[in-house]
C-alpha cells in the first residue's frame, strides 16, 4: 500500500491567483501574503514549465498515477 501526506501542497499551478483569490468567501478576510502569492508560484517552477505537467500540477494527474492513499494537510481559506 501506497500513501503520502503532502503538508500544504499546490496542487494546480494553472489557475491564477487572481482567480484563487476571488474563490475566498468574504468572510475570510484579506489575505495577508496576497500580494507575494503569484511570488511563491514562481518560486517552484521554471516561468517557461509547462504548468499542467502532471509532476507540476498533481490535480492533472491520471488516478492510477497516484498512490493508494493521500491525506492532504492543509489551511482554510488557502489560495494554492
Amino acid at each position: 500500500m501506497q500513501t503520502i501526506v503532502p503538508v500544504y501542497p499546490v496542487l494546480n499551478f494553472t489557475v491564477p491567483v487572481d482567480i484563487k483569490l476571488a474563490s475566498r468567501p468574504d468572510t475570510a478576510g484579506v489575505d495577508a501574503l496576497q500580494n507575494l502569492a503569484a511570488m511563491f508560484d514562481n518560486g517552484y517552477i521554471h516561468y517557461k514549465q509547462d504548468r499542467s505537467h502532471p509532476l507540476i500540477s498533481p490535480y492533472y494527474a491520471e488516478a492510477k498515477d497516484l498512490p493508494e492513499n493521500i491525506y492532504i494537510i492543509g489551511a482554510e481559506y488557502d489560495v494554492s
